[in-house]
């Protein structure tokens, strides 16, 4: 990378640390609900559509009150709502985090099988292929 190519990134990562650090208090109590397996779970499956409590119950296998806690958790960070009494669907914003989260990893996995499949179509050396089939 040449001198501007370092100097545009380095100008980004700074802007992107600025405005992490000015959304931090706000962001952290979203991943933080993102970042518990159960909720995450509960998010997976309301993209489904609505889902009763009933049914969120049944499926997730939590009782009672773990379950409303979860979605109370959920609820205020504004990842589901509650369009209607005893129903949970995700929030616009629940769907773009989940799927921002989906994009990213795609892409990250693109990435690293992109990179495991140019290893892989290297030319092998004779002396390795001699190794490999013990006929040295």
């Amino acid at each position: 990378m040449d001198d501007s190519g370092e100097k545009t990134m380095s100008l980004a990562r700074k802007a992107l640390k600025k405005s992490f650090q000015d959304i931090t208090a706000d962001l952290f109590p979203i991943l933080k609900a993102i970042g518990n397996i159960k909720r995450f779970s509960i998010l997976v499956t309301l993209l489904d559509g609505p889902i009763s409590f009933q049914t969120l119950l049944l499926q997730s296998k939590l009782q009672k009150t773990a379950l409303a806690n979860h979605l109370v958790q959920l609820t205020s960070v504004k990842l589901i709502q509650k369009p209607t009494y005893g129903i949970y669907d995700l929030t616009m914003d629940g769907v773009e985090y989940l799927s921002a989260l989906h994009q990213t990893w795609m892409q990250s996995m693109n990435v690293h099988q992109k990179q495991l499949q140019r290893i892989q179509s290297r030319p092998m050396s004779s002396m390795f292929i001699k190794k490999l089939l013990h006929q040295e």
